[in-house]
């Protein structure tokens, strides 16, 4: 199965997940970049307020085609209750290639059964495998997590 792993992070927390779904499962990966500077307190401000309006990210140009692959997993956190903006974007643009897909949300306080609706809503078909984990859990629940999110994903 060839694999594409599409990912937006602001804090490094979901590029942790991804690296360690990309040691078990291997294939390419798509780091989302966008030319909104989000670092500090005035990024985590501009963030919360465009993800309050669900606005749709603009992202750079990607370097693979979601539509070369058999299977794509998104990974995201969660911003204001909902899926990242530039997370938003992709999908938005790539809409129609996603097919079979994975989900895995990271996130701060909440909001992960709206975002997975958001993204259910946004997808032409459902995710097949949908994961998440609240940063204040990443030491104890880290491996357990993203470990059954992996086995699911190689059970398809």
């Amino acid at each position: 199965m060839k694999v594409l792993i599409a990912y937006f992070t602001r804090s490094g927390n979901t590029e942790r997940v991804v690296k360690k779904i990309h040691e078990s499962v291997g294939g390419d990966v798509e780091l989302l970049n966008e030319s909104v500077d989000r670092k500090g307190i005035i990024g985590w401000l501009k963030t919360g307020s465009s993800n309050s309006k669900r606005e749709v990210g603009q992202i750079g140009e990607t370097q693979y085609d979601p539509l070369d692959y058999d299977f794509v997993i998104l990974a995201s956190p969660i911003w204001a209750g909902t899926m990242s903006s530039p997370m938003r974007g992709y999908i938005t643009k790539n809409r129609e290639k996603l097919s079979r897909t994975a989900v895995f949300l990271s996130n701060d306080s909440g909001g992960v059964e709206n975002a997975f609706v958001e993204i259910r809503e946004l997808l032409v078909n459902p995710p097949l495998v949908e994961g998440s984990l609240q940063r204040s859990k990443i030491k104890s629940e880290f491996e357990s997590t993203v470990n059954t999110f992996i086995g699911d994903i190689s059970n398809l």
